[in-house]
């Protein structure tokens, strides 16, 4: 659920979709995966990696945006938020 409790993020066969809380409103991500591999921003997007890139999306509307590339670290996703301090918590 995402940190602000308006979306749900659900996936199988390969493809993540986001549900609206309180209604039927299903919205199919440009990501393929499992919902283990992504995880929610704290003003509620979807974060995860994509190939050697950072994906970010839009629980709205499904849209994805390159926001940055790896360099070969991998990137750790948390439930309800993500640190770019690879060094804090956990």
């Amino acid at each position: 659920m995402s940190p602000d409790g308006r979306f749900v993020m659900t996936g199988g066969n390969g493809s993540v979709t986001v549900y609206a809380t309180g209604s039927e409103k299903a919205t199919p991500l440009e990501l393929a995966g499992s919902v283990s591999d992504y995880g929610w921003t704290p003003d509620g997007h979807v974060v995860g990696a994509k190939a050697s890139h950072v994906e970010v999306c839009d629980p709205t509307d499904g849209s994805c945006e390159n926001v940055g590339e790896l360099d070969g670290d991998r990137l750790e996703v948390a439930r309800g938020a993500f640190d770019t301090d690879p060094m804090a918590g956990g």
